[in-house]
């Protein structure tokens, strides 16, 4: 399991979460920090040793690693590997101080180079690499901007990289597993870079508004096992209410009050939670496609069935400004339940009504456990075939990922989550869920399924429940893409 090496007392409910993250939804909000002193920040990084196991008698030499990063606010998530400098804000001081360790520790320097625009990544690094110009040692990029270039050849297998222990719990081990194919890596995910954690996806609902409504808190229903969809939608209708609109369409400025908002992409959020895949991997590790499987149809159906009902739902999808969307539906109270990322308890932080979070729906009561997901744009670490020393810049980014689980972690979750986002110990406790029952479908991570997703999506939307032919339709092209994603990588 992906846990940090040292935690609080306080901080003992909260197992890690990895960092898979990002962008489902995008705001133009400014990321929030809090400030620290100095004292905070030194204590941050001397509380402890250096305990990273395979630093040994390494010495660069004070070689300097190129790192490509995307910019270090992305969608609003914390996307920064080396903070320009000490500002006094602590997930900022505490990231520059664990590279000082590092850096010290391996006489080494970084840099990093940020590209604004994150869908030119791909296609930079392509001319750079078919040029043999080695520019960067490592990445840091969307995975969707990494599935192209694995397959073409342009990164090197992270199995082959002997100072890479992809095996210790400083690497996200879900996503390895999720993503690996005839079990290999050639892109991983870690706390070296927090965008994962900002992009873990919630369903955060109005506790006000639920004594309004003379509903129970959630929170007992997730611990007893009966937080499903049927039981979400009884909550969605109870709270969905005209109150004296015309129908229930979106409007800035209406009255009508919702049951639950999101983009239209939350749709897959619900998907992951109803315990299906579109894509699963068989054991040799190969992917096989899952859609025509009665338990994916029949999810489907449901979900059709939930978003098919009058009021309960709302598609924010727009091209307004998102203050309408969160603070409108959300903090104005015309939405019980808000589907988000994690990030999105720093945009309410000013938010006068209590609020809290809880796992997205199971399909009934037989379903054993909860599932969640991160959002799969999530930047991911890789390493351009172009270095010829991959070994080098694993140790570096291997010594990185430890260091971030025993001095960054704790002062993300006290500091941004604990006292500025989430206001009560139910939340915390369910986050803990979240995180450890995450999961990620490899069929939308290597693009296979992208236009099945789009156009299911679309249609359950609707509320249509006939999703068999459109699954027959898209059956072949997600194979055939299967398959030349397995011969590439032969």
């Amino acid at each position: 399991m992906f846990r940090p090496r040292q935690l609080t007392a306080s901080l003992l409910l909260l197992s890690m979460l990895s960092i898979i993250s990002c962008g489902d939804t995008i705001t133009d909000s400014p990321t929030t920090t809090d400030t620290a002193t100095d004292s905070d920040a030194e204590s941050t990084t001397d509380q402890y040793g250096s305990g990273y196991p395979y630093y040994g008698d390494n010495d660069f030499g004070g070689k300097t690693f190129t790192i490509y990063n995307v910019k270090k606010d992305l969608w609003d998530m914390i996307c920064v590997i080396q903070p320009d400098e000490l500002n006094g804000e602590i997930i900022n001081d505490t990231i520059y101080n664990r590279n000082e360790l590092v850096k010290q520790e391996l006489n080494c320097e970084i840099e990093e180079v940020n590209e604004e625009t994150d869908g030119n990544m791909a296609a930079n690094l392509q001319t750079y690499i078919l040029a043999g110009d080695a520019v960067y040692d490592a990445v840091y990029m969307p995975m969707y901007q990494v599935i192209g270039g694995l397959t073409e050849g342009y990164y090197t297998c992270l199995n082959d990289v002997s100072t890479i222990h992809l095996d210790e719990d400083w690497w996200d081990q879900i996503l390895l597993d999720s993503t690996s194919i005839r079990n290999k890596n050639y892109f991983a995910t870690s706390a070296a870079h927090l965008m994962g954690y900002d992009g873990l996806w919630c369903l955060f609902f109005n506790e006000n508004m639920m004594d309004e409504l003379g509903l129970e808190y959630p929170y007992q229903l997730v611990r007893d096992g009966e937080w499903t969809l049927d039981k979400f939608s009884e909550y969605c209708k109870a709270a969905a209410n005209l109150n004296g609109d015309d129908s229930f369409v979106k409007d800035a400025n209406g009255k009508a009050v919702f049951g639950c908002t999101s983009f239209h992409n939350v749709v897959m959020k619900f998907i992951y939670g109803l315990n299906v895949d579109f894509v699963s991997k068989d054991e040799n590790d190969e992917p096989v496609f899952k859609c025509e499987d009665e338990n994916f149809i029949n999810a489907c159906q449901k979900l059709a069935e939930y978003f098919g009902k009058s009021g309960e739902f709302l598609n924010a999808d727009s091209d307004t400004a998102l203050d309408t969307y969160y603070q409108n539906f959300f903090e104005n109270q015309r939405t019980l339940f808000l589907g988000a990322e994690l990030k999105t308890a720093q945009l309410l932080r000013s938010m006068e009504q209590s609020f809290g979070i809880v796992p997205y729906p199971k399909l009934n009561e037989e379903q054993e456990n909860y599932r969640s997901t991160a959002v799969h744009q999530c930047c991911v670490f890789t390493i351009p075939v172009t270095n010829t020393e991959p070994d080098d810049v694993g140790l570096l980014f291997d010594a990185l990922s430890y260091e971030s689980e025993a001095r960054v972690i704790e002062p993300y979750f006290e500091v941004l989550v604990e006292q500025k986002g989430l206001r009560n110990e139910n939340s915390i406790e369910m986050l803990n869920l979240i995180k450890e029952t995450r999961s990620f479908d490899i069929g939308v991570s290597y693009q296979w399924v992208v236009d099945l997703e789009t156009e299911l999506r679309g249609v359950l939307l609707a509320g249509n429940p006939d999703v068999t032919a459109i699954i027959a339709k898209h059956k072949n092209t997600v194979q055939d893409k299967i398959d030349q994603t397995l011969e590439m990588m032969q």
